[in-house]
């Protein structure tokens, strides 16, 4: 091999550890949470962490739908806006931007609650691949860009203390409901992701937050 194809052969080998290792840090610095842009067709820009979580690969808080602070029982009898309270959030449809929406209160009006549209747009525009980042298993999802964001395998909150699998599968709330009063949310795995209902709002699932309109 002569001296030119050598520097040709070492400047690849150069680049291509330059782009293996841009990919190990998500964020230019560590002023979470920042404003992704992926590159989707709507220009929706989502937060690089979890509401609540420090870091990327951490969890963060788990909320149940409507709700805005963490607790240590997730089920009906401590449901805020359940049968012996009020039934605000379920008659709103999309509590997105109010006193409901768990991201815009813990991150300020510059986020709110990804709605079902959002998330699914999420998942029909951009590259999902199963890995573990910072020790803790989740999606890498790549948008149309090249950009980054990383979605922790948190598992869910049901009763009690319980973090059921943990670092096997997640669950994600949307803002909206659907025609019969049901929350949506993101459910995932390491072979698969979808976007679907349920009639329960009292199970504590994560939020990853989007920027607001015209941020």
């Amino acid at each position: 091999m002569n001296r030119t194809k050598f520097l040709i052969a070492a400047l690849a080998v150069l680049a291509m550890i330059s782009c293996s290792n841009s990919n190990q840090s998500l964020c230019p610095d560590e002023n979470h949470p920042h404003m992704i842009d992926l590159g989707l067709p709507n220009g929706t820009k989502w937060a690089c962490c979890n509401v609540g979580a420090p870091a990327p690969e951490q969890y963060g808080g788990f909320y149940a739908w409507g709700e805005t602070e963490v607790k240590s029982v997730y089920d009906e009898k401590h449901y805020s806006h359940g049968e012996l309270s009020n039934q605000i959030p379920q008659s709103m449809g999309n509590i997105t931007s109010s006193k409901y929406d768990a991201a815009s209160e813990k991150q300020g009006s510059s986020w709110q609650m990804p709605s079902s549209e959002q998330w699914q747009e999420l998942i029909d525009y951009c590259n999902w691949k199963w890995t573990t980042y910072q020790g803790h298993h989740g999606y890498k999802v790549t948008g149309p860009n090249g950009n980054i964001i990383f979605l922790p395998a948190c598992g869910e909150k049901y009763n009690h203390d319980e973090r059921p699998h943990q670092d096997e599968r997640g669950a994600y709330w949307a803002s909206n409901l659907n025609g019969k009063g049901e929350p949506y949310y993101l459910k995932f795995h390491d072979a698969s992701r979808w976007v679907e209902h349920t009639y329960e709002f009292s199970p504590g699932f994560s939020i990853r937050a989007i920027a607001s309109q015209g941020n």
